[in-house]
């Protein structure tokens, strides 16, 4: 799966908290914190 596929969500996600100022959901901040995770383990190589 391509990356950016990956990161839609978490993109809308923080969209809405910019933008519309839409609370985050516990379950939603743990899913953003593991994608960043995974993103930087994916990186880091």
């Amino acid at each position: 799966m391509h990356a950016s596929r990956c990161a839609a969500p978490a993109f809308t996600v923080a969209l809405a908290w910019i933008i519309l100022k839409e609370p985050i959901a516990r379950i939603q901040s743990i899913g953003l914190v593991l994608a960043f995770t995974g993103f930087v383990l994916i990186a880091a190589g």
